[in-house]
């Protein structure tokens, strides 16, 4: 059985980041340091309310987004992510 693709794309201060399945394309240096800080596993805070996750490329959807945003999670936009993943965020539904 084939597993279903599980797609992100980020916005860092006009920086576009985009990971497919735990591949990650962007500017060089930004996708460096976000495989710098999955293989750290370092702990990302996604919104000022939390949820703080650790940062993880082979992990569930959620540790993926955090890889992310741990370039920097207070300049960094979500633009596409799994419903599942958006979920766990605590907003509103209008807001998303």
């Amino acid at each position: 059985m084939r597993k279903e693709r599980v797609s992100f794309a980020v916005d860092i201060d006009g920086e576009l980041l985009v990971c497919t399945d735990g591949h990650v394309g962007g500017f060089p240096m930004t996708v460096k340091e976000v495989q710098r800080n999955s293989w750290a596993k370092l702990p990302v805070m996604l919104t000022p309310e939390g949820p703080t996750v650790v940062a993880d490329l082979k992990g569930e959807p959620v540790n993926v987004l955090a890889a992310l945003m741990s370039v920097n999670p207070e300049r960094t936009r979500i633009l596409e992510a799994p419903d599942s993943v958006i979920a766990l965020l605590p907003y509103e539904e209008e807001l998303i």
